[in-house]
């Protein structure tokens, strides 16, 4: 329950109050939500933390030999679910990486796969090696950009990556629904770069930077400084701070199956 989903529900008056007060229990993902949902008079509401941390460790599908071969000699980096106006910035920080790392290859992966030949025009507009890669196809060996034209594979790419960019938070237009779930990057060891607007997912945001995992960057030689030096150590993040994420979504796992089946057996 957002503020504009609040303020839409606050329209219906008495109406509204009645629909929310029906229900037996309410587990909200963020602590906004539980003040907004109390004020819809709502009764038993409780913030046992956002269950995206809960970590579903399902069994992903590896990338083909001929991809592989070719990532485990590059310095690999990845800018995730972007939108529009953030490849152009992401491409600029490529530019950057690589006066410093000439064998840099840059991942993008966009939120929405019907803009990649959008994004090869700005890639050409830029000079840049750069392909289109649908699945099962080959990376030509000259490549440094590769645009990935499939759903599901972000995970296979992290595994790659010390650096991962996540899109959805640069567009000042889009702040009351900015940002993008950084967790399955984190928990493949990636450090998280991200805009200023990451109004969906803030709470995460903060456990992670307070974890050292993730850091707000506005600008382009912020980002890129930034992954020139990651790309300098021997390893991602460490087995520290991804078994914090774990251990903070088992532990809002635990508690709401115990408050499900208290509610149960009442």
């Amino acid at each position: 329950i957002t503020k504009k989903t609040f303020d839409r529900w606050m329209l219906l008056g008495n109406f509204s109050r009645k629909v929310f007060a029906s229900f037996d229990l309410c587990l909200p993902s963020s602590k906004e939500s539980e003040t907004n949902l109390k004020n819809l008079n709502t009764k038993n509401v409780k913030f046992l933390g956002n269950l995206k941390f809960i970590n579903s460790k399902n069994k992903i599908q590896k990338l083909n030999s001929s991809i592989t071969q070719f990532l485990n000699i590059k310095k690999v980096w990845c800018a995730a679910s972007t939108h529009n106006q953030e490849e152009i910035f992401c491409l600029k920080a490529h530019l950057e990486i690589k006066k410093t790392h000439n064998n840099i290859l840059t991942i993008l992966i966009p939120r929405h796969i019907k803009r990649v030949n959008n994004i090869l025009t700005q890639c050409n507009q830029l000079n840049l090696n750069s392909q289109i890669l649908n699945p099962d196809e080959k990376i030509k060996e000259n490549s440094e950009v590769l645009i990935i034209n499939s759903y599901g594979v972000l995970q296979q790419y992290y595994n790659y990556c010390k650096s991962v960019f996540i899109g959805k938070s640069l567009i000042k237009k889009l702040h009351l629904v900015g940002g993008q779930n950084p967790l399955e990057a984190a928990l493949e060891g990636c450090k998280i770069y991200h805009g200023p607007y990451v109004y969906n997912f803030e709470e995460i945001y903060n456990f992670l930077k307070i974890n050292g995992i993730s850091q707000e960057i506005n600008d382009v030689h912020t980002l890129s400084s930034n992954i020139t030096k990651d790309l300098y150590e021997d390893k991602k993040i460490d087995n520290t701070s991804i078994e914090k994420i774990n251990a903070y979504g088992d532990n809002i796992l635990n508690k709401t199956v115990l408050e499900i089946n208290e509610l149960i057996t009442k």
